[in-house]
């Protein structure tokens, strides 16, 4: 907690006050207590202000109601006020301390639970922090701020989309303030389609499941008017037409799903989510934003899994959207960040021994013919040149369960790479590649591969990265892929990658949701005990 750049308002470390010994023995006395506490970062709190008190004198008083003000509204940003025990503080400092009352342990416990709640909304709670924020001296610097505001923006991510995120949940606050939404109890097996039904069982055509559908539709913004519309005197027909079909259409965009207006399963789900559940979704995804560095790079490309989605920002503007095909449930896409140094060009795919054993092998062992049709090479070791075996020469049934050799696809249309790929080397041995696959993308869910990202369009994403450069352009680029050999080219200057996972975010003022692809969400949602929390 303690390393990082300094907040500005941080006077530096003060010489030991009379209070040093009593404040140690304090802190001694404590550590027992609260599992919670990270009692390292309430020593180095204490040895920058000489171990003299926070909170005792006039003004730290001042700072510690505004502080503790700011910690009730913690839900503001996701966080449980509860974990802090933020009404009691506000209760104890608004109250005259009581003769029992041991100032010196007071000022303590106020200190440990205020850093633990500058860390968690500076660093998150939910995994390890990339940012670099120096949260104590933050803290330090609060006992002389004029306001919390001051203070606590130092704290929060820098991060235009964290703020986004942060206004979308306090309109879904508001919504579950206002009674959130009933389920909309369509059936199995109905589909609601308009000015048609197909159905194998049940009505759908059910003026209850419309009615509730209305309001859900009015709940979430895509059915302007209000939920008052909705009733059999609010002036909208009971009838699945073009009004309602339209908001669906409008709903489905934002949640990632088939944009076909019809109401199937899967659209039911993420309509019978209840607020709660994206109230906890909005919040987990603010706090990914916390683990993020300030500084994802002035230029950069950013990838987020479970969206399918690839961006190239230049300065603050977005300067490319594409799709994506990211990896399956069992052969994820890692969240990572890194920097892409080259591109190359009709690149070989040298294939993981992975893929070889469990998938190639057992098709070649059918198919004596697949090697050649695929242009696929057998090699032996990785010297170099490279040493071809005769494919002919194998029993491949006798080498399935070890296979001796590698397998290398020769560059061309037909290759698993496409006909260019952009090289960030990894201990994940994943990239960003072209695909002779681009039907895959027209698809809502788009989790294919094996762990690398496919790009939809990687002439616009290497003229992106070669701008610089001026003897490339969109037409040498497909050139380059089209025509010749392999070539590596090396980038004038790298460019930060960052492969994310975000399950709600905003674009275009609108807040998007996205189905847990890889059980992230609910595998860090744990730290987030029972949020949400009015």
């Amino acid at each position: 907690m303690a390393g990082g750049n300094v907040a500005e308002q941080f006077p530096g470390v003060l010489a030991p006050s009379p209070f040093a010994p009593a404040v140690q023995a304090v802190i001694s006395e404590l550590k027992g207590g609260a599992s919670t506490t990270d009692w390292s970062a309430v020593d180095e709190f204490y040895s920058r202000l000489g171990h003299q008190p926070a909170w005792m004198h006039h003004e730290g008083r001042q700072a510690a109601r505004m502080l503790v003000t700011r910690m009730l509204a913690a839900a503001d940003d996701g966080l449980r006020a509860a974990d802090y025990d933020s009404e009691r503080w506000a209760r104890r400092l608004a109250e005259s301390p009581s003769s029992a009352d041991d100032p010196l342990a007071r000022d303590v416990q106020l200190t440990a639970v205020l850093l633990r709640f500058a860390s968690d909304l500076a660093r998150g709670i939910a995994g390890d922090s990339a940012r670099d924020i120096d949260v104590i001296g933050t803290l330090a610097a609060a006992r002389d701020a004029t306001s919390t505001r001051e203070v606590f923006s130092l704290l929060e991510p820098r991060h235009a989309e964290y703020r986004h995120l942060r206004e979308a949940l306090r309109q879904y606050r508001s919504a579950a303030e206002a009674g959130g939404w009933l389920p909309v109890p369509l059936p199995r097996g109905v589909l609601l389609v308009r000015e048609r039904e197909r159905e194998r069982e049940g009505d759908p055509a059910d003026p209850e499941v419309l009615h509730l559908l209305c309001k859900r539709l009015a709940a979430t913004g895509e059915l302007a008017g209000g939920p008052g519309q909705c009733g059999p005197d609010g002036g909208l027909p009971l009838e699945y037409g073009e009004v309602l079909e339209k908001a669906v259409r409008s709903f489905q965009a934002r949640h990632g799903l088939t944009v076909d207006g019809v109401v199937g399963p899967r659209t039911i789900a993420a309509l019978n989510m209840p607020v709660e559940g994206r109230i906890a979704q909005i919040a987990l995804n603010m706090d990914r934003w916390r683990r993020l560095p300030d500084d994802l790079g002035n230029t950069h490309v950013r990838v987020n899994i479970p969206g399918f989605s690839l961006q190239a920002v230049d300065g603050r503007e977005r300067a490319l959207t594409m799709r994506v095909v990211t990896g399956r449930p069992h052969t994820p896409t890692p969240v990572m960040s890194d920097e892409i140094s080259y591109l190359e060009f009709r690149p070989y795919w040298n294939v993981p021994d992975s893929i070889t054993r469990r998938q190639l092998v057992p098709k070649i062992v059918a198919d004596p013919d697949y090697l050649r049709r695929q242009r696929f090479d057998v090699i032996e070791g990785w010297t170099r040149p490279p040493q071809l075996v005769d494919p002919d020469t194998i029993d491949w049934e006798a080498v399935a369960d070890d296979f001796p050799y590698r397998l290398r696809q020769r560059p061309g249309r037909h290759n698993s790479l496409g006909l260019v790929k952009f090289m960030f080397p990894n201990s994940y041995s994943v990239y960003l590649h072209d695909t002779p696959a681009p039907a895959l993308f027209d698809r809502p869910v788009r989790a294919f591969s094996a762990g690398c990202v496919r790009v939809e369009d990687p002439v616009a994403l290497a003229d992106f990265l070669l701008r610089d450069a001026p003897a490339w352009s969109p037409d040498t680029i497909t050139a380059a892929m089209d025509e010749g050999r392999r070539q590596v080219v090396p980038l004038s200057a790298r460019v930060p990658v960052h492969l994310t996972y975000f399950t709600a975010f905003v674009d275009e003022g609108l807040v998007h949701f996205r189905e847990d692809l890889y059980g992230l969400d609910e595998q860090e949602g744990e730290s987030f005990s029972d949020l949400p929390e009015g």
